[in-house]
């Protein structure tokens, strides 16, 4: 199964997670780290190689993070760089549509590369306006 781990500023991961639990039930290989205006920016790299060794049972880890560019964004390139032969991708700009897709489609032994691309469209879809929706 792959694992996916949640990679933001402050709560914003743990609430992820949290709502995908409320929703869909707690998932096994699921995991979060925020990253606080306390903590030393250089230990951020370090816990996401760790969690990614947690969470890697073969098929790969699908890393979300909130923001291109950003904190956990350069963190994340920083740590993957570390990880060679592991299969891991990342998604920038998550949504809470992106991370049900994700916990539910990665149960159905489809590989990374394509859980990756349908997780980004259907995220994707469900970005609307309410005047797009009542179609005027």
């Amino acid at each position: 199964m792959i694992g996916i781990l949640i990679v933001c500023h402050g709560d914003l991961a743990e609430g992820f997670k949290h709502a995908v639990s409320l929703i869909v039930g707690e998932r096994e290989n699921f995991s979060s780290i925020g990253l606080f205006e306390s903590d030393p920016i250089d230990d951020l790299p370090r816990k996401i190689l760790a969690e990614v060794e947690k969470l890697d049972k073969g098929d790969g880890v699908l890393i979300f993070v909130d923001l291109l560019g950003a904190s956990p964004f350069n963190a994340t390139v920083k740590a993957v760089s570390q990880l060679e032969g592991r299969k891991i991708d990342m998604i920038t700009g998550v949504n809470l549509p992106m991370m049900l897709e994700a916990v539910m489609q990665r149960e159905s032994n489809i590989a990374l590369n394509q859980l990756s691309a349908h997780v980004v469209e259907a995220g994707k879809k469900q970005i609307r306006t309410l005047t797009e929706m009542m179609g005027e």
